[in-house]
């Protein structure tokens, strides 16, 4: 257990609840418990894929997702090791995780699936969903409640001032979206204290926002039609797929645990190590 106790201060120092270290520690003492006469550092792929095999047999009850989280447990310690040089290669190889085939609701959006989106647009709100949903992560809360004051098109930033829990946090405005917004508050004479999501100068229902972005994905033929929060693990999930750090990626969605964030992610099926990668790639 010499590693296990500094991996779990830098799981601490980047942003983990202390309800998941303790949650990951457990995990570790399992694995240590199962390897016997082994140390951590002495582990190889044969090993990893037995253990693998050996929690189904051994937790027949449990859920395929709580145990895919022992091994990203050990995927996390071991990228870890690479990371400080504990290790030279990671022992993973190449190990598929079986994929749970109920867990559809975190599936994200394709890429190609979302430029149709983007393409099929008639209407302006639609367009700004997509801009604000999908481009920025917004929640449908955020999203409702977003106004002409925070968004500042001079730096390239929107500013939810009030996230969840009150959260205040900056995200990064996509260039290419500049201009539309900024001819969209233009046209349609917009004050700065002005909702940007408005139906006859009231703040529009995140009703009629769900009913807009099903309408959009009905132009394009899309059955059964995603959220507007698909949108925004959709997000995530490609961010992540380019190179993205998770922490970064947790910092834009304005999560308070970097769990949470991972949640977010679409589980990697397929774990390749040729070399040391960044710390939480393989994710949930």
């Amino acid at each position: 257990m010499k590693h296990t106790k500094p991996f779990l201060s830098y799981l601490k120092a980047i942003g983990y609840t202390n309800q998941t270290i303790r949650s990951k520690r457990g995990n570790l003492h399992h694995f240590t418990k199962w390897i016997a006469d082994k140390t951590l550092l002495e582990v190889t792929d044969k090993d990893i894929k037995k253990y693998y095999h050996q929690l189904f047999e051994e937790k027949p009850n449990c859920k395929i997702r709580t145990l895919n989280k022992y091994i990203l447990t050990l995927d996390q310690f071991y990228d870890w090791c690479c990371l400080f040089e504990h290790i030279q290669q990671h022992p993973f190889g190449n190990l598929t995780l079986i994929k749970n085939n109920a867990e559809t609701t975190r599936k994200p959006i394709d890429t190609e699936t979302i430029k149709q989106l983007y393409k099929a647009c008639s209407y302006p709100v639609e367009k700004l969903l997509l801009i604000f949903g999908y481009g920025c992560g917004l929640r449908a809360a955020e999203l409702q409640h977003l106004k002409v004051k925070d968004i500042h098109v001079d730096r390239a930033i929107v500013i939810v001032q009030s996230g969840k829990l009150g959260k205040r946090r900056s995200i990064p405005l996509q260039y290419k979206h500049i201009e539309y917004v900024k001819n969209y508050i233009l046209h349609k004479n917009l004050k700065t204290t002005d909702y940007l999501f408005r139906y006859e100068d009231q703040i529009i229902s995140q009703y009629l926002l769900r009913k807009h972005l099903k309408a959009l994905q009905k132009r394009i033929g899309l059955s059964p039609c995603f959220s507007l929060h698909h949108l925004r693990h959709s997000i995530a999930s490609h961010l992540v797929d380019n190179g993205v750090a998770i922490q970064l990626v947790q910092q834009f969605l304005g999560h308070s645990s970097l769990e949470t964030t991972q949640n977010y992610v679409t589980l990697t099926k397929t774990i390749s190590h040729g070399s040391p990668k960044t710390m939480g790639r393989t994710t949930l």
